[in-house]
């Protein structure tokens, strides 16, 4: 299991954009939430997985609706 990828466009300040390789993986689920709670334009990337796996939709979706912008809806 690999460890999510974080790239960030390097500002301190409030505001700044993230962008989350792995948002829906145990650790990512916690990165993705901190950078939303800090008010970070918050990108996320997920591998593709077949539409009927409903427990990580569901994590994108939440994640969606709190301002995450997923880059690539890779669910088939």
């Amino acid at each position: 299991m690999s460890s999510p990828l974080l790239i960030s466009n390097g500002s301190a300040g409030k505001g700044g954009r993230i962008l989350i390789v792995g948002a829906t993986g145990f650790i990512g689920q916690f990165i993705t939430q901190a950078s939303l709670d800090a008010n970070r334009r918050t990108y996320i990337l997920v591998r593709s997985f077949p539409s009927n796996f409903h427990p990580k939709i569901k994590i994108i979706k939440e994640f969606e609706d709190k301002g995450a912008h997923n880059i690539a809806r890779c669910y088939k």
